[in-house]
């Protein structure tokens, strides 16, 4: 059972006083995953390197992916690496991630990547 606090937090202390069994609660902190409003800023960021470079923004995504998001995990007693998804990291994950890129534009590639509050792009109207 899993129950969101603060605001389900009568529910599962009843839920747990009822419990017959032996059984393990475990509470967690909740790890957000990164924000729409984070993605459309990474998105917004590739379209001014694709301005800035000719390669097209899905490409950056998939070479970024390949660059910055590869894991290795371990599946059936084998080592397997893949390309985590941006959906699947946190809130700090991609904050991370953008830093790796904005640097990697700016050493590799000579584009300057503004932070958020240095562009007027609205992204809530991307």
């Amino acid at each position: 059972m899993k129950f969101c606090l603060p605001y389900q937090k009568d529910k599962a202390i009843s839920y747990i006083e009822r419990i017959d069994k032996n059984m393990i609660c475990e509470v967690k902190k909740e790890d957000k995953s990164r924000s729409a409003m984070q993605n459309r800023y990474y998105w917004f960021l590739l379209s001014l390197l694709e301005s800035d470079t000719g390669m097209e923004k899905d490409d950056f995504h998939d070479y970024f992916g390949e660059k910055f998001r590869r894991r290795e995990k371990e599946i059936n007693g084998e080592m397997i690496e893949f390309t985590k998804s941006t959906t699947a990291l946190s809130t700090m994950e991609f904050e991370d991630y953008m830093t790796k890129i904005r640097t990697f534009a700016s050493v590799e590639l000579g584009c300057f990547l503004p932070l958020p509050h240095e562009s007027e792009f609205d992204y809530l109207k991307l």
